[in-house]
This record gives C-alpha cells, structure tokens and sequence, in this order.
C-alpha cells in the first residue's frame, strides 16, 4: 500500500485471507477507524488469487487521520464465520510528511 491521504478516493484495499471463498455467501471488510467508530465495506472477491478480497474506497471512508484497522469478515455458504488477521494502516493528514 502506498502512503494515504485524508479524503482519498478511489483506493484499492485487496486483503488476502488464505481461504477458498468459492461459496462464501458474505465477504466483507470490518474497518475500526481511529476515532473508534466501526463501519463495514462491502468487498469483492478477486478471481484467481486463492482467497483475497478487495474494495475501493469512496468519498467518507478514510474521513479520519489516524490508524485504521481492518479485517475480513466472512460467512460461508454452509454458514461457517471466519475472521481474517488484522490489517494496519495508516491515514496522513493532507500535506503531512508520511
């Protein structure tokens, strides 16, 4: 991931999560913002890449400067849960040096 900025638009967030999602029924991306509010992003899966999903952001999704944290979230068609490892990153203020 490159460095992010306050308001970016437009961003691919891909999350590899290791796992068959051939009959997963819910693939979606819980995103804890640094403020502390909980959001879901409706992602995609990516054919071909054994498990990764991805989502590209919209306007007010990296609203907040701080750390976000991330992690798949998925229901399979039997409806057996599973939760991805936790991903990291960073939102810069615009102009902040990263």
């Amino acid at each position: 991931m490159t460095y992010l900025y306050q308001g970016d638009v437009g961003v691919d967030v891909t999350v590899a999560t290791g796992k068959d999602l051939t009959s997963a029924s819910t693939n979606t991306l819980k995103v804890k913002k640094p403020s502390g509010t909980e959001v879901t992003w409706s992602a995609s899966k990516v054919a071909g890449t054994g498990g990764n999903l991805t989502y590209t952001t919209i306007t007010g999704d990296l609203d907040e400067v701080g750390t976000y944290y991330l992690q798949a979230y998925i229901v399979m068609g039997d409806g057996d849960i599973f939760y991805g490892d936790v991903v990291r990153f960073v939102v810069y203020d615009q102009f902040q040096e990263a």
